[in-house]
């Protein structure tokens, strides 16, 4: 099975790549840093999403299409409108051409798995990452519409729901542990489920489903008061 990772910088990707490796796949990494996994037993192509050509998918034609770029950023929505731009184009908008390319592909073939990685920040806005919680909305969002689109096609589109990770981008936070996951977990989910299965929406640490229960069902008059 041909696998391809979009974002392959990221430490869920490289925790990703060798598990897939694991069961027999083929991994073609897309890297705007390629250098850094040249330790990894896969081919590299450089691809910076921000300035996409999408002649460089030409001829390569993978079974899985994962997603795993990710750029979080200071949170200043006022004063920072070209990080802002940067946040919204790595989380969101860039990807959906790549998603539209990969996916005419397998409506033809009528099959075919498109695994996006998103975020319960995903489910309602807040003060403490306004863009990025607004970019993961809209990419979150945006995979729930191509799984409606793409089933009458049996093509999977599968969004994983993380929480908070333990990586590079959240280096220097203080992360509750109970409800951080590792790189290492989080790629486990997206392997299996990238090769197996017929779930929609993975969210990595179930605790939490009750927090974002809770957390949608209160109402906006009083949300928008809270300090999150």
């Amino acid at each position: 099975m041909k696998v391809a990772i979009i974002g392959a910088n990221s430490d869920v990707a490289q925790a990703a790549i060798p598990l897939f490796l694991e069961k027999g796949c083929e991994v073609m990494a897309f890297a705007h840093k390629p250098e850094e996994l040249s330790k990894l037993n896969c081919d590299v192509k450089t691809l910076n999403v921000r300035n996409l050509d999408l002649s460089i998918f030409d001829g390569y034609e993978p079974d899985v299409v994962v997603f795993t770029a990710g750029r979080l950023g200071e949170n200043s929505p006022l004063t920072n409108p070209a990080l802002n731009d940067e946040i919204l184009e790595v989380n969101f908008t860039a990807l959906v051409p790549i998603v539209g390319y990969f996916a005419q592909q397998f409506k033809q073939k009528q099959k075919g798995v498109i695994v996006g990685v998103s975020s319960v920040a995903a489910l309602r806005g807040k003060s403490s990452s306004v863009v990025y919680s607004a970019a993961k909305a809209g990419w979150d969002s945006y995979l729930a519409g191509m799984r409606n689109y793409l089933n009458k096609d049996h093509v999977r589109v599968v969004t994983i729901r993380p929480g908070y990770i333990q990586t590079k981008m959240t280096k220097g936070f203080q992360l509750n542990p109970l409800l951080t996951a590792s790189a290492e977990q989080v790629a486990a989910k997206i392997v299996k489920h990238s090769l197996s299965g017929n779930r929609n929406v993975v969210v990595v640490k179930a605790i939490w489903r009750p927090i974002m229960c809770i957390v949608t069902s209160i109402p906006e008059r009083l949300f928008k008061r809270m300090s999150l």
